[in-house]
This record gives structure tokens, C-alpha cells and sequence, in this order.
């Protein structure tokens, strides 16, 4: 188990400096930030930066330059700052210094290391920067990073990479950097990326997470990660920094909580995006964020929900979220939520519109399990789909439609796949897109006023495998529900 020391104030912080055993500090004119990050901040105007750090760090300082405030629209000044004089107090007027807070972390090998966490706030869209980390006195090698449209975007989701589950874990780090890298180039001018969660196969693992965060476009396109069922520790909270999680009154922890973390929003443009912990199994808890996440964006035109353990798909994990499915699906429907982005599952899926129902039935399926044995295993079924009252403009585009639907992303870095399984009653049921490709894949989504479509695309073809697109008109009202608590949750 990973300990931790935590920052108890700076006024004590040269104290704890002189008796860090293993700390290494660099060079005079070295700044050295690993495993940095970015993650979206609570809007579009707002970015949060995570790096670790075996460098000394009082306060932790991003220091960023806006390119269009020089001459000639680079920030050509930046390089003779950093290094130099920054620490001198120098700065130009394109420049802007944020300070945040650190927590130290003992890892694997009993070193301590400082896990800094700063939001940058006014961040202006359609812009290009240019930024370092450091502690005030030395900085780190010059990153970059472009804001987007907020109007009119793309994201891209990915599911479980997962580093490590196939036992190879530079094969599994290839893979990931190799689909980060398709997608980039494929969509260059992405906002930001979302993730099914399951970053890294051990959540205590530092080289794990050392290949996870291999990318280097990670340093420039914000993250967005789901908690996943091996990311429950605390090492996985301190290089993830991710905003509006909601402490109840006489609580100390967010709703739905577990190690790692708990429920998060965040808005981009007219789009709230909700980030379910569903290791967390209180669907009570969950529908209280959703609800006041609502409530605290009532004017967005799109809500998407992630989460990591998928409640429509038709593979391994097909029968043992059947709780998780019927506690989840009615809080889902209660809110009219537009699209779920879920993974685990490690297969592609998609479903119908689903809108309304019960817990209809069961569809049952005899397999062969570990032992040779054939056994019967059931599926709670939950949700009616939504397809008589569908207006469909062409193929996989549908009006104003009602309901929800659910996507699995397949695994993101090839580490591991499922075997597709085909129930009766079930999968012909619910699943209007599902393939098991055995081949790492990601979803890109594309939004703007009317429309938000997802795509699903092969890495190593670039093929695209699937599409459909949601598109609301002006006059879009959302479904039939109230805007209340799910009667479900509060049994």
C-alpha cells in the first residue's frame, strides 16, 4: 500500500526539504516534470495541470504565455524567460504565472515525490500556448498547447487502455501511444480526450503509469479520465486533477467516492459532460450529482455521461453489472441524458434510442465455463427502445430523438480483448451496432450547435466502423420526464 505525507503548510515546507531522504535535486537550471497532464478545468475557461516531480517544490508554478500577445504572433521571447529570468521576476506582457498546491507521494521504490496540482484560469478559446512548470526558481522544458472552438468541436474517447494487462507492458504502452497518436493526427484539432477509465492494469504500479503517460500529446490536449475498476488508489488521484466533485454537507468525501476519486463535472461549450465513479455502486449517490450537476447547468443543449462499467454491451462482462444496469439505467432516463460513453467491456457497441421501461425479463444463455462445465447465466433486462417515434434523415441520423444511447469502446492500446456473446433476447434487443474487431480503437465525437455525432475508427487502418449522429433543432424539448429525483434511486 502507497503512503503519503501531506502538505501541511508552506510555512513548514523548508523544514520538510532538509529531511526528505531520496529527494533528488536537479541541476541548477533544470527543472525536471514527469508524468505531466492536463486535464479540463471547470469550463472551457479553466485548465488543470498534474505533474510529478523529485525536484524540491515550494509552490508549484505554471507559467504560461499566450502566443498571440507577442510580436509576430510567437512567443519567441519565451525560451530566454524560462531558465533564466523568470526566476529573476522578469515577465512580458503575454505571460501569465499560477501557483498550486502538492501533496508528497512514496512510491514503488520508497522515493518521495512531490505530486503538484495548478489550475490556469481565463484560457481563451481559437489560441496558442506556450508553457513550463517549475517551483519558482527553476522550470521545466517548454510544452505547447492550442485551445479550439468552443461552439463547434471534436473530442476523443478511448476505452481501457490499460497498461500492463497483457503482461508486456511495452507492447501495451506501444499500442496506447500508438492510438493517441492516430487519433491526433487523424483530428488534429481535438479539444480534449475522455477515457473509459482502467488507464493502467495496477493502480499502484509507477511504471504502468510511467507507459500510460507515454504520449507526448498528453502534455498538450487536455484528459479527461473515468475512474476504472483498477484505478482505485490513491497514487491514481494524484496525477489526475479534475474539477466540481461534490462533498455532501457533514461529509469529507464527493459523491460517489471510492479510492481514486469520486463524481465530476465539467461544461464545454453547451455540452455538461458528468464523469460517474461506478465503482462506486450507490446509484443514490450518483442521481444526487447528476441532479445537481443539472441543476448547476440547466441551459446546456447536450448531456454526456461516463462511466467506466458498461451496462449495454455483449461480452465478458455482459451479466455482472445486471446490478449496476438496473439501479443506473432509470437515473440515466430520468435526466434525459443524450449519449453514455462507457469501456470494461473491451468491445465495440452501440445501442438503440432507449427511453422508458422497467425490469422487463430475463434472457438466459448456457456456456462453457473455466472448469468444462455448461452453465446457465441470466441477463436482467431494463429499458425499452425508442424507435417507433424516431425521425431518421439518412442513415444513423436521427431528429430529436427521445431516450438515451450507450457506446463501449473496445480497448484503446490492444492489451486485451473479449470474446463477443451472443444471448438471445438480449443483444438483438438492445445492441444496434456491436464487433468485437481485436484491434485497438477509439471514438470520435464531433459537436456544435445542432448536432453531435460518434464515430468509431480502426488504429491501424483508420477505417471508419460505425456512425450516428443525434441532431436537435432549435425547438428540441427534452423528453417527457421531470426533472426531479428517479423514483428507482430513492428505493
Amino acid at each position: 500500500m502507497n503512503k503519503k505525507l501531506m502538505g501541511v503548510g508552506l510555512l513548514l515546507f523548508a523544514v520538510l526539504v532538509l529531511s526528505i531522504p531520496g529527494a533528488v535535486v536537479a541541476s541548477d537550471d533544470e527543472y525536471e516534470a514527469y508524468n505531466l497532464t492536463i486535464q479540463p478545468g471547470s469550463n472551457e475557461t479553466e485548465l488543470n495541470f498534474t505533474w510529478f516531480t523529485a525536484t524540491p517544490t515550494d509552490i508549484p508554478q505554471l507559467v504560461v504565455c499566450n502566443e498571440g500577445g507577442l510580436k509576430g504572433g510567437k512567443c519567441t521571447n519565451f525560451a530566454s524567460y524560462y531558465k533564466g529570468a523568470l526566476r529573476k521576476g522578469n515577465h512580458s506582457k503575454c505571460m501569465n504565472y499560477y501557483e498550486g498546491e502538492y501533496e508528497i507521494v512514496v512510491v514503488e521504490d520508497d522515493t518521495e515525490i512531490y505530486a503538484c496540482k495548478v489550475t490556469m484560469t481565463n484560457v481563451k478559446n481559437n489560441t496558442k500556448y506556450t508553457y513550463v512548470v517549475g517551483n519558482g526558481e527553476i522550470f521545466s522544458d517548454i510544452h505547447k498547447f492550442d485551445t479550439q472552438n468552443k461552439n463547434n468541436y471534436n473530442f476523443i474517447f478511448v476505452g481501457d487502455p490499460q497498461i500492463g494487462a497483457s503482461r508486456d507492458e511495452e507492447s501495451d504502452t506501444a499500442g496506447w501511444v500508438e492510438t493517441v497518436t492516430a487519433a491526433l493526427t487523424n483530428f488534429e484539432n481535438t479539444s480534449f480526450i475522455l477515457s473509459a477509465g482502467d488507464q493502467v492494469e495496477s493502480s499502484t504500479s509507477d511504471s504502468q503509469y510511467d507507459g500510460f503517460f507515454s504520449p507526448e500529446e498528453l502534455t498538450s490536449v487536455p484528459f479527461a479520465p473515468a475512474i476504472g475498476n483498477h484505478d482505485t488508489s490513491e497514487l491514481y488521484a494524484y496525477h489526475f486533477n479534475v474539477s466540481n466533485e461534490i462533498v455532501p454537507d457533514g461529509s469529507t468525501d464527493p459523491l460517489g467516492y471510492t479510492n481514486g476519486g469520486g463524481d465530476y463535472w465539467f461544461t464545454y461549450g453547451d455540452t455538461l459532460f458528468m464523469v460517474l465513479n461506478t465503482n462506486n455502486s450507490s446509484a443514490l449517490s450518483h442521481d444526487e450529482f447528476m441532479a445537481q450537476a443539472i441543476e448547476a447547468n440547466p441551459t446546456a443543449k447536450w448531456r454526456v455521461v461516463v462511466f467506466h462499467h458498461s451496462i449495454y454491451s455483449s461480452a465478458r462482462h455482459v451479466d455482472d453489472v445486471n446490478d449496476l444496469r438496473t439501479s443506473m439505467y432509470p437515473v440515466i432516463d430520468q435526466y434525459d441524458i443524450d449519449v453514455v460513453l462507457s469501456g470494461h467491456d473491451h468491445f465495440y457497441a452501440r445501442t438503440y434510442q432507449l427511453s422508458g421501461g422497467d425490469v422487463l425479463d430475463k434472457a438466459c444463455y448456457t456456456s462453457t465455463g473455466r472448469d468444462g462445465q455448461e452453465q446457465t447465466t441470466c441477463v436482467d433486462l431494463i429499458g425499452e427502445v425508442a424507435e417507433e417515434d424516431l425521425q431518421y434523415i439518412g442513415e444513423g441520423k436521427v431528429l430529436n430523438p427521445e431516450g438515451t444511447v450507450y457506446f463501449t469502446a473496445n480497448s484503446a492500446s490492444g492489451s486485451k480483448y473479449y470474446d463477443f456473446t451472443y444471448i438471445e433476447g438480449y443483444t438483438n434487443l438492445y445492441l444496434a451496432a456491436y464487433e468485437q474487431l481485436e484491434t485497438p480503437t477509439y471514438l470520435n465525437v464531433e459537436v456544435n450547435r445542432s448536432t453531435l455525432t460518434v464515430s468509431a475508427y480502426r488504429v491501424d487502418t483508420g477505417e471508419r466502423v460505425d456512425t450516428y449522429s443525434i441532431i436537435k433543432t432549435d425547438d428540441f424539448n427534452r423528453g417527457h420526464h421531470h426533472q426531479g429525483r428517479s423514483s428507482l434511486a430513492k428505493q
